[in-house]
């Protein structure tokens, strides 16, 4: 549901009715995406519609960065895999 709502990597505000969804009317969505490699995942935080926004969009874009980041770093191995250790 997130990546629907999450643009390239910025922050992607999404108010009450504009989610679709009756009972999130009162409700508003925030959400960032972030890349591991080919896939996307999205972080997101909901919550009433009165809140700091430009706080808490700098927080998501900031952490879905460090995401991407941290598993770019782990270079060409797949998210979840094991190494094995080597034995002397």
């Amino acid at each position: 549901m997130l990546l629907s709502f999450s643009a390239a990597s910025k922050s992607t505000v999404i108010l009450g009715s504009e989610t679709g969804y009756r009972s999130m009317k009162g409700c508003s969505i925030i959400s960032s995406a972030y890349d591991i490699g080919t896939m996307r995942g999205a972080l997101g935080i909901i919550g009433p519609v009165r809140m700091p926004y430009p706080n808490l969009m700098a927080v998501l874009e900031f952490t879905s960065g460090a995401l991407s980041s941290l598993f770019a770093e782990r270079g060409g191995r797949q998210y979840g895999a094991t190494e094995k250790k080597k034995r002397r």
